[in-house]
């Protein structure tokens, strides 16, 4: 468990994740599930063998911190996982299409009226 939050821990601090970066993190995922799995196995053997109650507790307080670690690890491993959107950048053309194309349609939604009202020749 350690090594895996030592390996996430340097994953986390790159400035930028490259494919194979993405795939570990991928990769240790799928481990995380495997070392908390087999964690469960063997607290669970071990309680069953506890009659003390304060060692049930404390049982319980190990499995409680160690379900807690997973998740946090999980969440940390999710977000080095994702993926960045890469929006393009807007050109000014771009930009100067948009609000033709808005003032085209504007003028459709106008012009229609008018049209039919017989207001406007060129309509």
């Amino acid at each position: 468990m350690k090594l895996l939050e030592r390996r996430t821990a340097a994953l986390e601090v790159k400035e930028e994740l490259t494919v194979a970066d993405r795939q570990s993190a991928l990769r240790m995922s799928k481990l995380l599930g495997d070392v908390s799995a087999d964690f469960k196995s063997y607290h669970f053997a071990i309680v069953e063998q506890l009659e003390n109650e304060d060692d049930l507790k404390a049982e319980q307080e190990n499995l409680d911190r160690h379900e807690l670690q997973v998740m946090e690890l999980i969440d940390r491993l999710g977000q080095l996982m994702e993926v960045p959107s890469q929006a393009k950048p807007v050109a000014g053309v771009d930009l100067l299409q948009k609000h033709v194309d808005h003032l085209e349609r504007q003028y459709r939604v106008v012009g229609a009226p008018v049209a039919i009202l017989g207001i406007c020749r060129n309509c």
